[in-house]
């Protein structure tokens, strides 16, 4: 019998087969149909009678494996696409290193590029990315490197895609339904925020799972009904709070750079990051972060972190530090990586000091596997999380920086920007916090290209 550690390599070696499998033969139909095209210029003359012929050769496919024409001829595209635009992650894809789900997300990332540059650098780069992560982390990956590397088109794209805003219902099995709604990446993060607080109203009395109450809290809201399941107000008057991080730069105009929501999956355009922030209400943090976007350290006696500290390792980290997790910082506990003793005086190196080289967001599920032994956890680097397994593989996850932008004018004062934009009002010394490194780098100079705003 094989040991559990070779069982592990077995799975993962059959799971790269597998994928090789599958490019394999994406490259194939491409050869069929290509040769299916050839015979026809050759044996009937000119292009049209080839593409004649490749179009009969997309419906041979279609009936050898028994898919829709328009699936085919839409595997059929992505393939021609990698292979001609994207080589090094169709030679990645060949390879079994990428899974065929994974290079069409990434395929779909670069049809919203509008360079070859920018498609260029998305292939430059994309492979040794979504290596390590899983489906919906690379897409948050994507959102923002589409967002960021062509950030002078945010506005453009932003307003296409709104023009796309629907709600469409699909039926599901055993008398239930799908009800889906494209909005506005703020409008949907801000009615998500909403439904949790309305559905935690309902207390600890209430059998109902939080999913479960967020559907009808949902439907009854939408139906007009004045109970929503748990005899309390359909809209209690209270705030949900949506934290987007932003560039400075593009707070005062001089950057399109877009802002990203704290879990990094949602990017939010220059232009409704600007909107949003002049309107009553709009609380500002100012976060110091080096030139790549990460967050500088914080330290604090004691076990429990501060608000303060607490909020810089959620923004900082974003989603969970299991690296399979996307679950948001918000609804995670923080957990200390080397386990604090609790004892004010303790001294022991072995235990964990509470700083943010030694905290990060995590899920409940991934903390009671911690907590359990089965697997242990090291942050060799503040926002770098290694995970061991007891068979003795090791996962690493890496906090996303915080976009950063540079000025236009080095040394033009950040005050007398901010006055040319109605902006000051919000940066007074009652609302500001600095959220990321405590007093002491507060105190200290700062240097304005490294720093990054955020509203919530």
């Amino acid at each position: 019998m094989p040991r559990d550690e070779e069982l592990i390599d077995l799975i993962v070696g059959r799971q790269k087969a597998s994928v090789v499998l599958e490019a394999a033969n994406a490259a194939a139909m491409l050869e069929f149909v290509e040769l299916r095209r050839a015979d026809g210029r050759l044996k009937l003359g000119g292009a049209a009678a080839g593409d004649l012929e490749a179009g009969h050769a997309v419906f041979e496919l279609s009936l050898a494996l028994c898919l829709p024409v328009g699936t085919i001829e839409t595997q059929l595209a992505r393939a021609r696409r990698v292979r001609s635009l994207l080589p090094d992650l169709w030679r990645a894809w060949i390879a079994g290193e990428l899974s065929s789900i994974k290079v069409a997300r990434i395929d779909d990332a670069a049809r919203r590029l509008s360079t070859v540059a920018s498609v260029a650098l998305l292939d430059q780069k994309v492979v040794a990315v979504a290596t390590f992560k899983t489906l919906g982390q690379l897409q948050s990956w994507l959102t923002r490197f589409v967002a960021r590397v062509e950030a002078g088109r945010t506005r453009q794209r932003a307003r296409e895609a709104r023009a796309t805003r629907r709600v469409w219902v699909s039926p599901d099995y055993d008398s239930m339904s799908w009800l889906n709604a494209k909005l506005e990446s703020l409008d949907a993060a801000q009615i998500d925020a909403r439904l949790d607080m309305l559905a935690r109203a309902a207390g600890s009395v209430d059998d109902r799972t939080m999913d479960q109450r967020r559907a009808d809290v949902f439907r009854d809201l939408l139906l007009g009904r004045v109970d929503n399941g748990f005899g309390g107000d359909p809209a209690p008057a209270a705030t949900t709070v949506i934290g987007v991080v932003v560039p400075i730069q593009t707070l005062v105009g001089d950057s399109d750079l877009p802002g990203e929501t704290f879990d990094r999956s949602m990017s939010v355009s220059a232009d409704i990051v600007r909107e949003r922030a002049v309107q009553p209400g709009t609380l500002f943090w100012r976060l110091l972060t080096d030139e790549r976007g990460h967050l500088l350290d914080a330290t604090q006696l004691g076990r429990f972190p501060s608000d303060k500290l607490g909020f810089a390792v959620k923004v900082r980290d974003g989603v969970s530090t299991f690296p399979t997790s996307s679950v948001p910082a918000g609804r995670c506990d923080l957990d200390h990586s080397i386990a604090h003793c609790g004892h004010p005086r303790c001294g022991d190196p072995a235990h964990g000091p509470t700083t943010a080289s030694n905290l990060g967001p995590l899920d409940r599920r991934a903390h009671n596997l911690k907590t359990a032994g089965a697997v242990s956890l090291r942050q060799p680097q503040p926002g770098v999380f290694e995970w061991t397994t007891r068979t003795g593989h090791t996962y690493t996850k890496r906090s996303e920086p915080l976009p950063v932008a540079e000025w236009p004018v080095a040394d033009w004062p950040v005050g007398e920007r901010l006055e040319n934009y109605e902006l000051d009002r919000h940066f007074s010394e009652r609302q500001i916090e600095a959220a990321s490194v405590g007093q002491d780098l507060w105190d200290r100079t700062w240097d304005p290209a490294w720093e990054t705003a955020c509203y919530a």
